[in-house]
């Protein structure tokens, strides 16, 4: 029977010896005493064990991107906590640069008995890297259509609380793509979720051009999703016609789509075709749905063979003339019932031929980029947990802060920029709708992308 208890014990051990600190809030134990005679331990650790063949296996610790959970090295009987402490902080799903979905936070905490939790915090910041700058945290990752410099971009924290609920696990779900992937927009997501938008006809003598100056570095390993909230005209009368969605490269003038070739002289790719009966992928709000273009980088970081790391245009066309038939390009004016819509010369329209004007206003449209390049960690995010509770005597609320980073990872099934897919899949609503337990919103194929209705060109 001693036997036997010495290998019990020296499972315990083996156990210890495997935890890794790693959290700021966490202080490390007393090493583990080999000798369970001279530990004194309790009875009931060394219990009989009628048939060491069925012990029940431990769990491993694996957190996928961020690196070891940190635990305690001493056994539990040998170590009782004597403050609220943040034992791990985890994705369940790591950042995928093919993922356009939903991701979640999970928070252990320990917490002694008679301590009260009454808040845990998250507060989640995109860290990113700008083209030609060494890696800096918090740096600029949300830009307007016509900043290069960051001078104006958008970057505070996405802020989420939870009130204690006696439990030392806390979940925190709807982490939006639009809340932490490096985002060229042009107005930010106050103005357009919380706004009814104005229409604008988009058809062949309507042709919408955005143009988006790209501050971001383009690697071989990125995502590139172009959104905008567009609808067929309430009157369809046959036949249906589709959007059509193309990407000019960098260094295009308006003045280039002066021209009947634009097409051919500006070297732009249709990129996808949005039919009309088509679902919208997400919708942030009953003011703001999205359609979604998912195109990836080459190993040059092209994207369908184009230069788009300066900047870029997306044009939206439709082959009609006839307003009943065309699309509507949602919109929201600059004419000051709405503030900060100004697109600075970013937004054209080709009218007729020849006619190329500048609208004022915003359009309900964007493009966000997930990146990882082999060897570096160039976008992820950096989560900051804060934990507000009192002690068994009440009195002053006390607090405890740790925070951890989160990179993309390099997806190993990443398709090549000829196979890449476009929606729209079926419905998603970011704002309330939560799927699945992996966070996809939206069905899957094996390469990792969304079901495609239309195959990129």
């Amino acid at each position: 029977m001693k036997l036997r208890y010495t290998i019990v014990f020296l499972g315990l051990t083996f156990l210890g010896m495997q935890a890794q600190a790693g959290l700021s809030s966490v202080q490390e134990g007393p090493a583990p005493v080999i000798d369970p005679v001279a530990a004194e331990a309790p009875a009931e650790v060394f219990a009989e064990v009628a048939d060491e063949t069925k012990l029940a296996p431990q769990p491993v610790v694996d957190d996928y991107l961020a690196g070891p959970v940190a635990k305690s090295g001493a056994p539990a009987w040998q170590e009782k906590a004597t403050t609220v402490s943040i034992t791990s902080i985890t994705m369940p799903e790591p950042l995928n640069i093919t993922h356009f979905g939903n991701y979640q936070v999970d928070v252990e905490l320990t917490v002694p008995d008679n301590y009260t939790v009454h808040t845990v915090t998250l507060s989640t910041t995109p860290v990113t890297l700008k083209n030609g700058s060494d890696f800096v945290d918090n740096y600029a990752w949300n830009y307007y259509t016509h900043d290069s410099n960051g001078s104006t971009a958008d970057n505070d924290p996405v802020v989420k609380k939870e009130a204690g609920d006696g439990s030392e696990n806390y979940l925190f779900e709807r982490i939006r793509p639009d809340d932490i992937y490096p985002e060229i927009h042009f107005a930010s997501s106050d103005i357009t979720h919380n706004n009814e938008p104005a229409d604008i006809l988009i058809n062949r003598d309507n042709q919408q051009l955005m143009h988006f100056n790209n501050p971001f570095n383009m690697v071989a390993n990125t995502s590139f999703f172009i959104e905008f909230y567009a609808e067929p005209a309430e009157q369809r009368p046959p036949p249906p016609v589709g959007l059509d969605v193309y990407l000019v490269p960098s260094g295009v003038a308006s003045s280039a789509f002066e021209n009947g070739e634009w097409i051919t002289n500006t070297e732009a790719k249709l990129v996808a075709t949005i039919g009309r009966d088509d679902s919208f992928n997400h919708a942030h709000s009953e003011y703001s749905m999205h359609h979604v273009v998912y195109l990836s980088a080459d190993d040059q970081g092209l994207v369908q063979g184009l230069d788009v790391s300066n900047d870029f245009w997306v044009v939206l066309s439709a082959h009609t003339s006839d307003a009943r038939r065309s699309w509507n390009l949602k919109y929201h004016p600059d004419d000051g019932s709405v503030t900060a819509c100004d697109n600075h010369d970013t937004w054209f329209i080709r009218k007729g031929d020849n006619d190329v004007v500048s609208q004022a206003g915003c359009p309900d449209s964007h493009v966000h980029l997930a990146r990882n390049a082999e060897g570096a960690q160039v976008d992820g995010v950096r989560h900051d947990v804060k934990v507000e509770y009192t002690d068994g005597n009440g009195g002053t609320i006390q607090t405890v802060n740790s925070n951890q980073f989160f990179y993309f990872g390099d997806i190993p099934n990443l398709p090549p920029n000829a196979s890449s897919f476009i929606g729209p899949p079926a419905l998603t609503n970011f704002f309330t709708l939560v799927t699945s337990p992996t966070c996809h919103p939206m069905p899957r194929h094996s390469s990792g992308l969304p079901p495609a209705s239309t195959v990129a060109r």
